[in-house]
């Protein structure tokens, strides 16, 4: 019986181990400024579309949010558009977009087609915090043709979300 609980433990300490590796941790050359990066995670995965999120750090903390969109519509964002993350509380956190990005369309064959749209939002430790803590319920994207709403369902997404959040606070604490 020991043996088990001690091979559990084990095992949800590695998992949680294997969690905190990061993509990228070096210090730059030229700016002498720590990058670290995250690996992404999935956060929304529906049909049509989905959401990655992963973070860095590079001077300041970003939010690397890559937005993904079957269909044959190229997506564009500007000066005037931004993210918005809706939290379980109804709390709104605002990541304005400071330049004008086209997404990238690639082709699946005729006529399937898809576009990704990554984001670098900056972000601070206690908008992090409320993040995890809370938790995200919805995201919308404001784009120069409306907006595209993304509700956050799956708890295992979230929480996965919410690991990377912890290991990376911990990572620049230190």
């Amino acid at each position: 019986m020991k043996k088990i609980v001690f091979a559990l433990l084990l095992c949800a300490s590695f998992g949680y181990a294997q969690d905190c590796k990061f993509k990228e941790d070096k210090i730059d050359p030229f700016t002498k400024n720590r990058v670290l990066r995250t690996n992404e995670r999935v956060l929304v995965d529906e049909f049509r579309s989905s959401v990655i999120m992963g973070l860095f750090l590079n001077k300041d903390i970003y939010i690397k949010t890559t937005f993904s969109f079957s269909g044959n519509k190229a997506i564009a964002v500007n000066e005037s558009c931004e993210v918005l993350f809706l939290l379980k509380n109804e709390e709104v956190i605002k990541y304005p977009i400071n330049e004008f990005i086209l997404g990238k369309t690639k082709g699946y064959g005729s006529p399937l087609l898809a576009t990704d749209l990554t984001l670098n939002l900056n972000t601070s430790v206690e908008n992090l915090i409320k993040i995890r803590d809370i938790g995200i319920s919805k995201i919308r994207l404001q784009t120069t043709e409306g907006f595209v709403d993304y509700e956050v369902k799956s708890e295992k997404n979230i929480n996965k979300i919410k690991n990377i959040i912890d290991c990376f606070i911990n990572e620049i604490k230190m």
